[in-house]
């Protein structure tokens, strides 16, 4: 489910933010199957969803990005740190 979410995503272009946010909330057993999926949006359409990330409040962004704000970060840069380390 996670994957497809991840595909759609990156198929049309949009809704990075909210495919993020939901990331965000997902913990436990549901994280182990749906953070890979957003490692894989991640190297898919890497401009798209670091921009996203550096929408988000400083408090996700810090969570995805190794404790650094992705706004201070290169798009090579936040490829690297913002994952998820799962996928």
């Amino acid at each position: 489910m996670f994957g497809t979410a991840a595909e759609l995503v990156h198929k049309h272009g949009k809704f990075h933010k909210g495919f993020i946010y939901l990331f965000y909330m997902t913990d436990g057993e549901i994280g182990e199957i749906a953070w890979p999926a957003y490692d894989g949006l991640l190297n898919l359409d890497r401009r798209k969803t670091v921009k996203a990330l550096q929408k988000l409040p400083v408090e996700i962004g810090r969570a995805f990005c190794s404790g650094i704000d992705p706004k201070v970060l290169s798009l090579r840069e936040a490829q690297q740190k913002c994952h998820s380390e799962m996928g």
